[in-house]
């Protein structure tokens, strides 16, 4: 039998959400940690109170908006990468 059917079929419905979610009476920190290359923006940490949607909302947003433009710049290093390598070949 496939492992993967097997830690699957153990898998349990959900039977209740909570409104308060995480450890610290719902403080969470969401991280940035771009690489150390990364040239335009250093790695922070936003606090957030996870019992408030609109501030987990807004600082979840700002933090993706740094994950997106990093994103954008490392698909941007792999394609120097492979058109040097692809050069070199």
């Amino acid at each position: 039998m496939n492992p993967l059917k097997i830690i699957l079929s153990a898998l349990l419905p959900i039977v209740a959400v909570y409104k308060v979610w995480g450890l610290y009476s719902g403080v969470v920190d969401f991280d940035f940690k771009p690489h150390e290359d990364y040239p335009h923006k250093e790695p922070y940490s936003k606090k957030s109170d996870a019992n408030d949607n609109h501030h987990r909302i807004t600082v979840v947003d700002e933090i993706n908006e740094d994950i997106d433009a990093y994103n954008e710049w490392v698909d941007e290093q792999n394609q120097q990468y492979k058109d040097e390598l692809f050069e070199k070949i």
